[in-house]
């Protein structure tokens, strides 16, 4: 059993990859990934939230508006929020 452990181990260091907390490679380049898609006028989805950065602006995560003050995202998405802002 610990021969099985040390080489599954071994196998799971070797072909993991080096991912950052978003879980993209640091090698994919970053920047538009839909294909094919269009343009939706502001107003079509309106519980549709994208959740942008203070500090540089830019997108961390989409999200659905559930209620007037309340987001559903992905816990990763929220990890480092400030209590209270986060429930």
């Amino acid at each position: 059993m610990k021969l099985f452990v040390a080489i599954a181990a071994v196998a799971a260091t070797i072909f993991a990859q080096d991912f950052n907390s978003t879980g993209v490679s640091e090698n994919q380049e970053q920047g538009i990934r839909v294909v094919g898609g269009e343009e939706a006028p502001v107003g079509q989805y309106t519980w549709t939230v994208n959740l942008r950065s203070t500090a540089g602006g830019y997108s961390l995560c989409g999200g659905t508006l559930i209620a007037p003050d309340y987001v559903l995202t992905a816990a990763h998405c929220v990890a480092n929020g400030k209590p209270g802002f986060v429930a």
